[in-house]
């Protein structure tokens, strides 16, 4: 049940703009409910609220129900943060950062602590082609491996293995070490 104080609630235009659209979400501006002749005011010219919202309500502007109006946080997600569009001293950073990480990279190339990636895949190509080749011939060495087998057993295949082994690896780490040697003669002939 509403008090006398209630029913006489006085408010100032812009005050009552801010409680239609709050209560009701009826967006209405301060100068129209200043101009609007309809709502009741007391004396001093301020408006009566209950009898202002009754005649609206008359009228069929507001209803007594107040609508589900979405409101705001008053602290944003970070995620909605970056949404935003970035301020001109963000932008300029930011800017300045990747001008800065280009310049880093430049640098490094120059100094040759980078090799890019064609030379590189190049590089391995080459290698793997040359440890494939090394592989494939294995099966030459059969009739030596044979022959050790008969003669000392399998103290002669281990024999045989180990060293067809370490000239495996002696052959790859030389094939390596071409290919990176080549690297390095291109690179000086381009200087």
């Amino acid at each position: 049940m509403m008090t006398a104080v209630d029913m006489d609630r006085r408010m100032g235009p812009a005050a009552y703009a801010r409680h239609l659209s709050e209560r009701y979400g009826i967006k209405m501006s301060r100068q129209a409910v200043a101009k609007n002749p309809t709502l009741p005011r007391a004396a001093d010219g301020r408006i009566i609220v209950d009898r202002a919202d009754a005649v609206l309500a008359e009228r069929g502007r507001i209803t007594h129900d107040a609508p589900d109006i979405p409101t705001l946080p008053l602290e944003q997600p970070a995620a909605e943060e970056a949404d935003r569009p970035a301020s001109f001293y963000e932008e300029k950073a930011q800017t300045e950062r990747v001008t800065r990480a280009i310049q880093e990279i430049k640098l490094a190339q120059l100094r040759g602590e980078l090799v890019e990636v064609s030379a590189v895949t190049e590089a391995m190509v080459t290698a793997g082609r040359r440890i494939g080749e090394a592989i494939g011939a294995i099966h030459t060495r059969a009739a030596g491996i044979e022959a050790a087998a008969l003669a000392e057993g399998a103290h002669g295949v281990r024999r045989e293995l180990m060293a067809l082994a370490h000239e495996l690896r002696t052959t790859l780490a030389h094939a390596m070490r071409l290919d990176a040697a080549d690297d390095d003669d291109e690179a000086e002939e381009d200087a």
